[in-house]
């Protein structure tokens, strides 16, 4: 194949996350797209939520990212990330990002409910 064909059929661009533990051992085995970070890549310091409930959080930092070209041909990016500590600022992130993820539900759905208003002005430090 020439390499215009090879660039139609080529797999998206990988990114691999690595968390470095409390210890020191590294681990993971998330290998994730590029476009599951909206097509930009993670730079080091970037925080990266991952949001199962709005209780239920978790942040890592970019400590760096490596570019690897193996010798079969396949290229991907590898993230080393560690686990954020818990903080005021980044709970405060969390309910502004999540409040204007329910807002925006509710107005493509085409009722904005009072209590998705609510907590939204509520975390923009409007009241209620």
């Amino acid at each position: 194949m020439d390499k215009a064909v090879d660039m139609l059929v080529a797999e998206p661009m990988q990114v691999r996350i690595a968390t470095v533990l409390p210890g020191g051992a590294i681990v993971g085995d998330d290998v994730l797209t590029l476009d599951y970070f909206g097509g930009v890549l993670p730079a080091e310091n970037d925080h990266l939520a991952y949001v199962s409930s709005p209780d239920d959080y978790q942040y890592k930092v970019v400590q760096k990212r490596h570019f690897f070209r193996e010798a079969s041909g396949l290229c991907y990016w590898n993230l080393v990330v560690r686990n954020a500590d818990p903080s005021h600022h980044l709970s405060t992130v969390t309910d502004h990002a999540l409040a204007l993820s329910d807002l925006r539900r509710a107005i493509r759905a085409g009722r904005p409910m009072k209590e998705i208003i609510a907590k939204r002005r509520r975390v923009n430090g409007e009241g209620g």
